[in-house]
This record gives C-alpha cells, sequence and structure tokens, in this order.
C-alpha cells in the first residue's frame, strides 16, 4: 500500500475510532486487520470490547488467545439489528461532518 494511501487509511480509521468512543460512548476496541491473497485487498475491524460481556462469558477477545470468534457469536444479529442500523445511523452522522 502507498504511504499516502496507508496515511488516510489510518487517519480515518482515528477518527471513526475517534467517532465511537465520544458517540456511542465504546471506551475501548481491537483493531484487526486481514490482507487477502486471491484478489489482493485488505480489511480492517474495530471489534467493540465490553468488559461486563467479557467478564460474564470469561473471554477475553486477544489475538493470542484465539477467542474472539467466541466473542464474536455472543452478539445475534436478530437480537442487536436495531441498536446497529441506529448506531450505524449515529456514525454516519458523525461522519459526515468531516
Amino acid at each position: 500500500m502507498p504511504p499516502e494511501v496507508s496515511t488516510k487509511l489510518f487517519k480515518m480509521i482515528t477518527l471513526v475510532r475517534k467517532g465511537m468512543k465520544d458517540v456511542l460512548g465504546i471506551k475501548r476496541v481491537q483493531l484487526y486487520h486481514e490482507e487477502k491473497i486471491n484478489n489482493p485487498h485488505i480489511h480492517f475491524w474495530l471489534l467493540p470490547l465490553w468488559p461486563d460481556i467479557m467478564e460474564i462469558n470469561n473471554i477475553f477477545p486477544k489475538i493470542y488467545e484465539g477467542n474472539v470468534k467466541q466473542y464474536i457469536d455472543l452478539f445475534k444479529f436478530t437480537d442487536t439489528k436495531d441498536e446497529i442500523i441506529k448506531n450505524n445511523k449515529l456514525m454516519k452522522e458523525y461522519l459526515e461532518k468531516f
């Protein structure tokens, strides 16, 4: 990735993270990325971490502990759909300012 593209990318990640904190009240996240070999492209995820949910389920979704998927699987789309839509709207409004 050319340096000017990676600079823009990380500025955007920083902006999204700031919105997650300021607008959604998400205090802690894990940042993951994955590079694809076939049809080269890259994915980034900012995974919100809720300490109470992690503690109740004895999950600490760090890469070296290997239970990230176990943490993600705790959240069912059918149970969180309305909250996801609301948060997406709030983040969209926040990001449109920039």
